[in-house]
């Protein structure tokens, strides 16, 4: 199993004031969806350069973004069912 994780910005490309949304999903070895995308950020958002970590069991979601003028960074842990 592998975990993607990716940026989508309306329009296809990046536009001042239009927020992006951070996605994740699970691909099998051969390419194969396992999951549905999972919408990992909403709103007034505006997030770069998703990075995932895995742990050995589990993933998680680091990235940098700007919400409300501000920049930050974040990170979330994504629990996958079990299989």
């Amino acid at each position: 199993m592998m975990g993607i994780a990716w940026t989508h910005y309306p329009g296809g490309m990046v536009t001042p004031g239009v927020a992006a949304t951070l996605h994740f999903a699970t691909m099998s070895r051969r390419g194969e969806l396992l999951n549905e995308p999972v919408l990992m950020s909403e709103g007034q958002f505006r997030g770069f350069h998703p990075e995932l970590v895995w742990t050995g069991t589990h993933f998680g979601l680091l990235w940098t973004g700007e919400e409300a003028g501000e920049e930050a960074l974040w990170f979330v842990p994504i629990c996958l069912p079990e299989t």
